[in-house]
């Protein structure tokens, strides 16, 4: 239990770093990554956004959050408690499986993420839409 646990904490030690240093690098360059998908054929995908979203959030804006991308704002809680879930079942089980009842919402949110998709492409206003 304690390696899963030691391995848990490096890779989550190396995720953060990660994102910590293209938080900075964005801060000093103000260069972010561009949705590929939005730079080739001018239309929002689900994710559009999302990066704003992350650094609002991390300065506690709430508001700007949830116009960046707001149906990945209202999910984000949901995320964040399944990965918990799923880290403290393989730490204490070794437990590697995504129930049923997780895997239905995952492919619940697939498809609300392609609807929503579709939804700001045809109505492209805010909160559809990602402020710039």
């Amino acid at each position: 239990m304690r390696e899963r646990g030691l391995k848990v904490a490096k890779w989550g030690i190396i995720l953060g770093l990660a994102l910590f240093g293209y938080y900075i690098f964005f801060k000093i360059t103000h260069l972010a990554f561009r949705c590929p998908f939005h730079e080739i054929f001018h239309l929002f995908c689900p994710g559009c956004g999302s990066t704003r979203l992350l650094f609002a959030l991390l300065h506690g804006d709430f508001n700007t959050a949830f116009n960046a991308n707001c149906l990945l704002f209202v999910l984000l809680p949901f995320y964040f408690v399944i990965l918990i879930y799923q880290i403290c079942r393989y730490i204490r089980f070794n437990d590697r499986e995504i129930k049923k009842p997780i895997t239905y919402f995952l492919y619940f949110t697939i498809v609300l993420f392609v609807i929503f998709a579709f939804v700001r492409n045809i109505y492209p206003h805010p909160p559809l839409v990602p402020l710039k």
